[in-house]
């Protein structure tokens, strides 16, 4: 060539091309995981061929037949991987979803109503003395003397430097101790903060409820005894109550329910007969308003008496006084007012749907 120079140009993009041409042969393209397209096309084919073959196997099985429990993991596990799910399910389940979205929600109004006693106010929450003094301290007070106008309240012994070191005043120590002993709190200096109030209005509301069963609970009629004569026999007695300790510390839920309810731990410990025990620990067992659970219950029987206490023969015309026993019920009293903000089924069955928003209406008709 007379002027190379001319052609300095082409030299140059054949040189590019020849280069680009071996770096895509030595190197070649490749996916975010490294593989070449040979082995990108292989995976494919595997994948795609073993989808087409689990398609084909459901295809094959038909429409489902039997019962499955939308409950049981391994129900819809089955149901959903051993059909094929087509457009004709949807007739079919709406009614089902229908239905049960009732009862649930049936279910749901019916467990927050229960819940509802639980915030009824005790007091203006705006002041917080007023809240305390005229609400809470006095209402509580009250429930205190109701239970010792009716002889339910076993009066226990005190220092004379008072349950919480008080000690200026008997009188205070006194009612302290009895606060102290029915569960409710004693605090003037300062009063409750407006955060506490919730709290503090809910584990009323709780021993309310188990003053009134304690209140209204007392022992059969005892049958005759051959061993004593009737007008020795103990004429039936009440349960008295002997102490409320709430367990702050334990007031946590493990498990689903954590998403619909709180709960409040308590133990509630009575003095009386056995009978009158019994009879109460039963009618806790069946407070639902607000929903309670008994997660234990002891009976601890008075086995041993002092001189004198429990006279037979030798103390004529005078009644026999009847075995005594503490019993202690460890309570669990559900709150189920985080369940009211809880989605109802249809909307959790429209986000766990694939397709996003609300269908319309005839939508899905005739497709498979």
């Amino acid at each position: 060539m007379k002027n190379p120079k001319a052609y300095l140009f082409w030299y140059i993009i054949a040189g590019l091309l020849v280069a680009t041409l071996v770096v895509m042969i030595v190197f070649g393209p490749t996916d975010p995981e490294g593989r070449d397209a040979s082995a990108v096309k292989q995976a494919l084919v595997s994948e795609y061929d073993t989808k087409w073959k689990t398609l084909d196997r459901r295809s094959r099985s038909g429409s489902p037949s039997g019962v499955f429990d939308a409950e049981q993991k391994e129900d819809i596990h089955r149901l959903l991987n051993d059909y094929l799910i087509t457009g004709k399910w949807k007739s079919l389940l709406d009614p089902l979803v229908k239905k049960y979205g009732e009862n649930y929600g049936r279910i749901k109004d019916d467990l927050v109503r229960r819940s509802e006693v639980l915030r009824e106010a005790v007091g203006d929450s705006g002041q917080r003395a007023a809240w305390y003094l005229d609400g809470y301290a006095k209402k509580s007070d009250e429930l205190i003397q109701r239970l010792i106008a009716n002889g339910a309240l076993v009066e226990v012994a005190t220092t004379a430097a008072g349950v919480s070191g008080i000690g200026a005043n008997p009188a205070d120590d006194v009612n302290r101790r009895r606060r102290d002993q029915a569960g409710f709190i004693t605090q003037v200096d300062p009063f409750p903060e407006q955060k506490d109030h919730p709290r503090l209005t809910a584990q009323f509301r709780i021993i309310e409820a188990v003053v009134k069963i304690i209140l209204a609970t007392q022992a059969e009629p005892l049958l005759p005894n051959p061993a004593l004569p009737a007008e020795r026999m103990e004429p039936p007695g009440k349960v008295k109550l002997l102490s409320v300790a709430w367990k702050l510390n334990e007031d946590k839920f493990d498990g689903p329910i954590v998403k619909f309810a709180t709960n409040l731990r308590l133990s509630v410990t009575m003095r009386g007969q056995e009978s009158a025990l019994s009879a109460a620990i039963a009618q806790l067992e069946k407070l639902d308003k607000p929903v309670t659970v008994m997660v234990g219950a002891s009976v601890r029987r008075q086995e041993k008496f002092r001189s004198g206490e429990r006279p037979l023969e030798d103390s004529p015309g005078k009644p026999a006084p009847a075995v005594m026993a503490d019993a202690t019920v460890d309570l669990a009293v559900l709150d189920f007012a985080p369940f009211a903000a809880a989605p109802s089924i249809e909307a959790e069955v429209q986000a766990a749907s694939p397709t996003k928003g609300a269908p319309k209406a005839g939508a899905g008709k005739g497709k498979k």
